[in-house]
C-alpha cells in the first residue's frame, strides 16, 4: 500500500457520539429494533357534524314539508 493511501483516508470525516445519542439514531431510523405496539388517535370530523346538522332540514324538503327555523 502506498504511504499516501493512509492519508486519503483520514480525510473522511469522523463524529464520535455517546450510547444515548446512539440509541436515539437507531430508534429514529428503525434500527435494532421492532414496533411492539401502534395507538391510533382519533380526532373529531367537524365536516361531517356539519353535514349532519342539515339532514332534518334536507328530509323536510323532500317530504314536502317546512322546517322549523
Amino acid at each position: 500500500m502506498p504511504l499516501d493511501a493512509g492519508r486519503r483516508y483520514s480525510l473522511i470525516p469522523l463524529a464520535l457520539i455517546d450510547g444515548e445519542k446512539l440509541a436515539s439514531l437507531m430508534v429514529r431510523h428503525g434500527v435494532g429494533g421492532r414496533t411492539k405496539d401502534t395507538y391510533e388517535i382519533k380526532r373529531i370530523d367537524e365536516d361531517w357534524f356539519d353535514q349532519e346538522a342539515l339532514w332534518p332540514e334536507k328530509c323536510m324538503k323532500e317530504q314536502g314539508g317546512t322546517s322549523a327555523t
